[in-house]
């Protein structure tokens, strides 16, 4: 099973994380228990922005960095600004990783239960903000 991981409003890149066959992976009180693991990826995307996927503090804790070619012409254009309002909560506390433009920090002990909204929540891939 394929996972988009999506934030608010935003579905983040078209990625997708690999996961279990199990539905409820990213669930800590559900019906399969969840166990984290050590990540590290890079990768690029079709249109040249370089990513890193970590997991550099702890297994619950996914640090995603991103180099966008355009990114100083973005900052120009108010990008810091946009940024702060639509993922201000995800926005790494620790500043950008070295090499890259902007670095996402997700805790998923911080994923509501269910029935409240989730960063993996279908209702956020519908372009609604906070």
């Amino acid at each position: 099973m394929a996972l988009p991981l999506l934030l608010p409003g935003r579905a983040l890149l078209g990625l997708t994380l690999a996961a279990s066959s199990r539905p409820c992976l990213l669930r800590t009180s559900c019906c399969c228990p969840f166990r984290p693991s050590s990540i590290d990826l890079s990768f690029v995307d079709y249109d040249s922005t370089r990513f890193h996927m970590s997991t550099p503090t702890s297994k619950r804790i996914i640090q995603l960095s991103m180099s966008i070619r355009c990114w100083p012409d973005l900052v120009r254009y108010g990008v810091n600004e946009t940024m702060e309002r639509e993922f201000g909560e995800w926005l790494s506390p620790d500043g950008v990783e070295e090499g890259f433009d902007i670095t996402l920090v997700l805790d998923f002990e911080k994923i509501p239960e269910e029935g409240g909204t989730s960063l993996l929540s279908p209702q956020h891939a519908g372009g609604t903000s906070h």
